[in-house]
């Protein structure tokens, strides 16, 4: 079994390796922003370093995870985690547009040993039965995803740079394509908003503080392949307070929220096929607002309202992909809520431990969209959280029933009777 736990463990650890080669060595382009904090000592460092120190551990918890949860393999993971961190930092600077950064190193580092204990606590459930009368961990998970699920809903409340608010119409900002058409004019608040600074005497994020509408009469372009902003608002520290543009055959809104400040990721509001029915040469009108709490869409004689982010579509918080066809996007959104419940099947011990957990991860996903400014979210996602529970459950039977195969049969793994998984564990 340990040789064939050894192949496995080198079979998983080159993959691994493959992937974060993958990831990590490539060029890129770097925002002004980043680049400065980078040449300075920052630990949260761009316009979405939060969102980076936790996909930083995130993408070292596989290497802790093969290296086992026994002592000598924390040790191994920090020391193995902070040299292979290291290593990739030292190879972008050969790379465009890359460049190194310690707190990198500290955080892959940080991934790889909860890694190890992971490992450890999956390990300890698996030879772990109901019977014991020991106490699961499956409530305090499920408790954290609710948890998690309210924090995102604050996150996503709107919250207005307090700075200058410059107008944009179709703006060429270097990162996002110029959009193609034309825009006649736009009002905000039924005001002119004109190119250049907003004209209010008091202070600007009044204009985007509570209700507020936005509205422009465009030609439309040709469908552009990327985020292209045709009316926008930026403040004086080049912030984007709000955005509402097109993307493919989508119209596409963003503003600056509560997660924007704190340098998360932001997924956007969409409506795809808006454009669908128009041709470049159109005239037509478009439009955002917001009215008690509730964010609407316009374009042409057609207004979406109620729009805003599911509990599925969270994983924006970390890494949006604004690329993806809606279609995968929303399979996305599934995925990330059977991972999150996942672990609540698999640890938990007792029944209250297994329906307490549940409760909790379920009751934070249907509380977040009545209390914050998450929307709620189709039928599939919380299909998608059961179905997690389920795997969870299954996976922890399936891993039971290969070490009991592996022990030479007698009694079913329980309490303390997988001897072959003590032994995993004692050999790292």
């Amino acid at each position: 079994m340990r040789i064939l736990l050894g192949l496995w463990r080198l079979l998983v650890g080159g993959l691994w390796l493959a992937a974060v080669g993958a990831l990590t060595l490539r060029g890129a382009e770097i925002d002004p922003e980043r680049l400065a904090e980078l040449q300075s000592v920052c630990v949260i460092c761009g316009t979405r370093g939060t969102a980076d120190a936790i996909l930083n551990i995130v993408l070292f918890l596989p290497l802790g995870l093969v290296l086992g949860g026994g002592r000598r393999a924390l040790v191994l993971a920090l020391v193995a985690g902070a040299t292979v961190a290291g290593g990739i930092e030292l190879l972008q600077t050969l790379l465009p547009g890359r460049h190194p950064s310690p707190a990198d190193v500290v955080f892959n580092a940080m991934g790889a040993a909860l890694g190890t204990r992971i490992h450890a606590l999956a390990a300890r459930r698996v030879r772990t039965d109901a019977a014991s009368g020991a106490g699961g961990i499956g409530w305090l998970w499920g408790g954290a995803v609710g948890a998690c699920f309210l924090v995102a809903g604050v996150l996503l409340t709107p919250h207005p740079p307090d700075d200058d608010y410059w107008g944009q119409w179709m703006p060429d900002l270097g990162w996002m394509p110029q959009y193609e058409g034309v825009v006649v004019s736009a009002e905000l608040n039924g005001r002119h908003m004109p190119w250049g600074r907003l004209d209010h005497e008091g202070p600007h994020r009044e204009l985007l503080d509570g209700d507020w509408r936005l509205d422009g009469r465009i030609v439309v372009g040709p469908s552009p392949d990327a985020v292209s902003p045709i009316l926008s608002i930026y403040d004086g520290h080049q912030r984007e307070a709000l955005l509402l543009g097109a993307h493919r055959d989508a119209i596409v809104f963003r503003e600056w929220t509560i997660g924007k400040r704190l340098r998360f990721d932001a997924p956007d509001v969409r409506i795809p096929g808006a454009f669908g029915p128009l041709v470049p040469g159109d005239t037509t009108f478009i439009g955002a607002s917001r009215r008690a709490a509730t964010t609407c869409l316009r374009l042409g004689e057609v207004e979406w309202c109620g729009l805003g982010i599911t509990p599925g579509r969270t994983w924006g918080f970390l890494l949006y992909l604004e690329g993806l066809d809606e279609s995968i996007r929303e399979l996305a959104d599934l995925l990330w809520l059977l991972g999150l419940f996942l672990p609540v099947g698999f640890f938990a011990i007792a029944r209250w431990d297994f329906a307490g957990g549940t409760a909790l991860g379920v009751g934070g996903l249907l509380l977040a969209p009545a209390l914050t400014s998450m929307i709620p979210g189709p039928w599939p996602e919380l299909a998608a959280c059961l179905v997690g529970v389920a795997l969870g459950r299954v996976g922890l039977w399936a891993l039971r029933a290969v070490v009991y195969h592996e022990s030479g049969g007698g009694q079913p793994p329980g309490r303390a009777q997988v001897e072959s998984v003590r032994s995993i564990d004692a050999s790292v």
